[in-house]
């Protein structure tokens, strides 16, 4: 191998790549009796934009700065009073 691929190495990372972005957008569960102060403090102290507040459950959307590593941010949130789950934006299936 003399890594002569023509190309096509860098081609399928780049597919691959695009299959799989990095989700910059979490959603965020948290108790209701704790509600969600500490939550919304913690999203403007990280930098993170809001984007949505879910009226039906306790949980909100955020968006997590480009520059800022996704799995740190999901660490951070996940010590936050009242947190009970951070994920990355995607589909769930319920069963």
């Amino acid at each position: 191998m003399n890594g002569d691929d023509n190309g096509e190495g860098l081609e399928k990372a780049k597919r691959e790549s695009e299959k799989n972005p990095v989700s910059h957008t979490l959603i965020i569960f948290f108790d209701k009796k704790t509600g969600n102060k500490p939550l919304l403090k913690a999203i403007k102290k990280q930098g993170c934009t809001l984007l949505y507040k879910y009226k039906e459950f306790s949980g909100v959307a955020v968006k997590v700065d480009e520059k800022h590593d996704v799995d740190k941010a999901i660490a951070e949130f996940k010590k936050v009073k009242g947190v009970t789950s951070v994920n990355k934006d995607g589909i769930m299936q319920t069963q």
